[in-house]
């Protein structure tokens, strides 16, 4: 006999699955009674034998959906039945606890059951029944609650050792980011919405032992974010702002410890995506970490993996501006404890930490060493050699041949974490003269990984190696009377670049910026040729800017191509690191928040055309500048006529602007004594001197390269010796007689340098300009040397600041009808001190030199 034909739907299926899942949650529904329920179930048992009869009329997938939902059915059957007749069971924790061990084996001993596992928790979890529950939408009595949690907890438990067991076989899927969402659509969203207001009735109760699912609740979520592809979707329903409103109550040392201390591990996880670093910022989280902390520190110190992950998330939380004004040295123990972290995962077989993985140190100290600060403290500071250590690690992992995509992270952060340390004084010839090292970074230069591929070629920019082959194909496609513009910035400004290279095109044709114009793969080799065509090099100078490793290479790299460089700052207060202020000291810059953007753009587009101008006209006899070897500055002097509009920049006479445009002016007035490494270079720079020279003698500063001088120069039987001598130092270097005569005479111009005694009027109208004082500060003193003018200075620092600011205050409005701000009172008195101490410290090593060197040195003085 045939069967009859059936027809099975798969939504009638669902449907009557979904309405006895609201039947057994709406027990008291007036609308359905238990012939309802029988019907219902009537229904459900003939769809099901349809779909055994026919079992191809529904698709795979579908079935699958089915049967996951038929069994969020019978586990609701199973919790209405044990509310009805067990509620108040002690045999009922121990009949769960045995359903989760039986599930915890099962899902050990075959790793598939893991996702199955994990599906089947959340689909109870993200039941009706469920949800109504976490929400408090009905009223519950104590024998329902007591079921409930029962259940929230088995399934919350379950769902986390899924995930936990995930994390443990495949570690890289926690770690690294995945564009694929597999779990969070909207009706997973609705559960975690419903956690935060489930956490929030906790926190608003005395009968905190009501809620026994809370710990394996909060433990879910942890362990949700353990894969960071999800950090976003807890940003977006909103967990920052809740976990911080948590932290943040007043009564939260009266709650258990094993809950709230789970939030700061959740903060760190969340800490780890850049959009969680964002949200966390925009929160001040950092202020609140360290009320929280100083409230309840003695707590967090007995707790090893939620004090890492304390340090983990400030760490991650730091701004380039809070790493430079630390001021209470918890950088530094951050970086001591993620260091020691380090060395810890690195001796484990897992390569993990206690709580956190390798890869996520590195991630993090990379981040940090980017600032100078850090970096020097990490190589100076810590008990472990750091270099020797990192250099180890670095040979080790690179020669791995196996492809996995934990050991690639180590290699990038090992590469980031070198770039930073090429950029530190001494530590470029120590990376140079490692041959093992060079190898391994010439080798990468070529790598697909963008990243290794940019640290390696910027590593090898900062030791000076085959640097001459970046440019020396270049056929430039510019006409030499053109304007030609590259700007220089971090992507993490790009809004404000777009609309400035926007404007731009409308004033020059000529504007070079990556996102338009790198085709190529070449990475660095398209940014360095486009910097060496450029006439203009515009730096957006900003906390992100000073923070990128790339940002750097670019602008030191413009600087040493003698390129004209504006920086443009996008705040009032913002000073930038010491290594681009140093290459910046002298130069004309423009701020963008002073006026209307528009306003601004017009000042800056003056500024453009006036260097263009300058830059063109090589006819001019300026006292220090040589055009073609060094960078042309522009000091500030000319920012009152830029912000005239009655005056066109162009009509100003390059006669009038002349005197301030040379590189070196900051060398001139600035007492050798006083020079940084970085001067030393520049002066070498400046005299057109061989690098090669410069790199030999790596003077750390200023004293060292006078006292060579005068040793030298002071017996001229050595003269002759010292260039043999020289010469044979650089034997792969040409190095003539012609070059030897060039430094000799530089170095006799340096010991004859004129004191801060002996300036000129105009030596003190560029002083003032430098110190971005008031012009009109200048015209009213009248000094007519500098011994006057530190005369004056040191008597300044005798009186008393609010009758000699009140004073001034009354002479500027009678003199010059303009307001005198306190914050330009506190400029001039911080650059009278800087003065007053560098003419103390000059005389003093002048002083001193004498008395080492005897009569016959005093001659040369």
């Amino acid at each position: 006999m045939t069967e009859p034909q059936t027809t099975t739907d798969k939504e009638n299926i669902l449907g009557l699955v979904h309405i006895l899942d609201i039947v057994l949650t709406e027990k008291r529904d007036l609308c359905f009674n238990q012939n309802d329920v029988n019907q219902l179930l009537h229904e459900l048992d003939n769809e099901l034998a349809k779909l055994d009869n026919n079992p191809s009329a529904i698709d795979m997938l579908s079935k699958t959906k089915i049967i996951q939902s038929m069994k969020i059915v019978e586990i609701n059957i199973l919790r209405h039945l044990m509310e009805q007749f067990l509620p108040h069971s002690p045999l009922l924790i121990i009949i769960m606890n045995i359903i989760q061990n039986e599930f915890f084996i099962e899902m050990k001993l075959d790793k598939n059951l893991n996702d199955k596992s994990f599906v089947l928790a959340l689909d109870y979890l993200c039941s009706v029944s469920n949800i109504n529950y976490l929400c408090q939408q009905v009223q519950f009595d104590d024998n329902s609650r007591n079921i409930y949690e029962l259940f929230l907890r088995l399934f919350s438990a379950i769902g986390a050792r899924a995930l936990y067991n995930k994390v443990k076989y495949y570690p890289s899927s926690a770690i690294l980011k995945s564009s694929v969402n597999t779990v969070f659509d909207d009706y997973y969203q609705t559960l975690l919405k419903a956690f935060i207001l489930y956490i929030d009735n906790y926190f608003s109760t005395s009968a905190t032992n009501k809620y026994p699912a809370m710990p394996f609740v909060i433990t879910l979520l942890l362990r949700l974010t353990d894969k960071i592809s999800y950090v976003p979707y807890f940003i977006e329903i909103g967990y920052p702002e809740s976990l911080l409103k948590w932290l943040s109550l007043k009564n939260l040392n009266k709650f258990s410890i094993s809950i709230w201390s789970l939030f700061i591990l959740l903060l760190s996880n969340i800490a780890r995506h850049e959009s969680g670093v964002i949200a966390l910022n925009k929160l001040n989280t950092i202020k609140i970490l360290k009320q929280f902390k100083a409230k309840y520190s003695s707590t967090l110190i007995k707790l090893q993996d939620v004090n890492t992950s304390y340090y983990m998330m400030y760490a991650a939380l730091l701004e380039p501006n809070e790493l430079k004004n630390d001021t209470d040295s918890m950088v530094e123990t951050v970086i001591d404890y993620i260091f020691s972290e380090i060395i810890y995962a690195f001796e484990s077989p897992s390569l993990y930490s206690k709580t956190y993985h390798v890869t996520e140190l590195l991630v993090l100290l990379s981040k940090l060493v980017v600032n100078d600060k850090c970096i020097q403290y990490i190589l100076n500071q810590t008990k472990i050699n750091a270099y020797d250590y990192f250099m180890e690690k670095f040979i080790q992992y690179n020669k791995i041949k196996i492809v996995d995509e934990l050991i690639e992270l180590i290699c990038l952060t090992l590469f980031n974490i070198f770039w930073s340390i090429s950029f530190q004084n001494g530590y470029d010839k120590k990376l140079k003269v490692n041959i093992q090292f060079v190898d391994i970074v010439q080798v990468n230069q070529n790598n697909t990984i963008l990243g290794v591929k940019n640290a390696a070629k910027g590593i090898l920019s900062n030791l000076d190696i085959n640097q001459n082959l970046i440019t020396s194909n270049i056929v430039s496609s510019i006409d030499e009377n053109d304007m030609s513009i590259m700007v220089s910035y971090s992507h993490q400004d790009r809004d404000f670049c777009q609309k400035l290279v926007s404007n731009l095109k409308e004033k020059i044709s000529n504007v070079w910026v990556d996102y338009e114009r790198l085709k190529s793969n070449e990475g660095w080799e398209d940014v360095a040729n486009a910097i060496t065509q450029a006439k203009i090099i515009l730096i957006i100078a900003t906390q992100n800017y000073c923070a990128s490793n790339s940002c750097r290479q670019e602008a030191i790299y413009a600087y040493t191509q003698g390129k004209i460089i504006i920086p443009l700052f996008l705040s009032r207060d913002y000073q930038p690191e010491k290594w681009l202020a140093i290459r910046i000291e002298n130069v004309a810059y423009i701020r963008f928040n002073t006026d209307l953007f528009e306003k601004t753009f017009s000042k800056l587009v003056d500024l453009i055309f006036m260097s263009e101008k300058k830059r063109s006209t090589d006819k001019l006899k300026l006292n220090h500048a040589v055009i073609s070897t060094k960078p042309i500055a522009l000091t500030l002097i000319n920012e009152k006529i830029l912000s005239k509009k009655e005056i066109n920049v162009q009509q100003v006479s390059l006669e009038h602007t002349a005197s301030f445009l040379s590189s070196s002016s900051h060398l001139t007035n600035k007492s050798v004594h006083n020079w940084t490494f970085d001067d030393v270079k520049q002066w070498f720079r400046q005299e057109n001197l061989p690098t090669s020279l410069c790199s030999l003698f790596s003077f750390k500063n200023g004293n060292a390269l006078v006292i060579y001088a005068k040793l030298l120069l002071n017996d001229k039987s050595k003269i002759h010796k010292e260039y043999d001598i020289l010469s044979s130092r650089l034997y792969r270097e040409p190095f003539y007689w012609d070059h030897y005569s060039n430094f000799i005479s530089s170095l006799e111009n340096l010991i004859q340098r004129k004191s801060i005694y002996s300036w000129t009027p105009n030596d003190i109208q560029q002083w003032f300009n430098e110190q971005n004082l008031p012009s009109y500060l200048c015209s009213m003193y009248s000094f007519s040397n500098g011994k006057s003018l530190v005369t004056y200075a040191q008597l300044l620092m005798k009186v008393e600041v609010d009758n000699e600011y009140n004073r001034l205050k009354k002479r500027v409005k009678s003199e010059y009808n303009k307001q005198f701000y306190p914050d330009e009172y506190a400029k001039l008195f911080t650059a009278m001190t800087s003065l007053v101490n560098n003419t103390k410290n000059e005389i003093r090593r002048e002083e001193q030199f004498r008395q080492d060197n005897g009569i016959q040195s005093c001659r040369i003085l």
